[in-house]
């Protein structure tokens, strides 16, 4: 009697033990990495903007490497310029107008490395990324 109790209390201490285990404490799978819930999820990913606008921008307007490599300084510039306007006790009307004096400053250098077929495309670019950052916004206002 004594026997069977011993083995039925091991039994069901060990069990729940082995069970915990095989989770593991980071989501890795515990002892074998193989688990299906270690698969990274590549979907959620964070993309790169700069890497990916130089995609859309290259595939659209047909860039040689010399304008690709222009206008993705013009592009990280213009980042850096965004983060310290960001970074700035500067109310929002102000940091507005210092957003679209930085966006008109990227487009004049953008369209001075451009040939005129380019040109065209970017701006028709341009606007349709005005209108749906336009339509973005009114549905902002109307979800509050």
């Amino acid at each position: 009697m004594k026997q069977l109790i011993l083995t039925l209390f091991l039994i069901g201490y060990i069990f729940p033990v082995i069970a915990q285990m095989n989770r593991g404490t980071n989501g890795s799978g515990g002892l074998n990495d193989m688990s299906r819930y270690s698969k990274r999820d590549t979907q959620n990913e964070k993309k790169d903007p700069v890497v990916e606008t130089m995609k859309y921008l290259k595939e659209e307007l047909s860039l040689d490497n010399f304008q690709e490599a222009a206008i993705k300084s013009y592009l990280l510039e213009n980042i850096l310029e965004s983060e310290k306007v960001i970074a700035t006790s500067l109310n929002q009307e102000e940091k507005k107008l210092k957003f679209e004096e930085l966006k008109n400053k990227f487009d004049l250098n953008t369209k001075s490395i451009l040939n005129p077929d380019q040109i065209e495309i970017y701006n028709i670019i341009s606007q349709y990324s005005k209108k749906n950052e336009k339509a973005k916004m009114k549905k902002k206002k109307k979800n509050n």
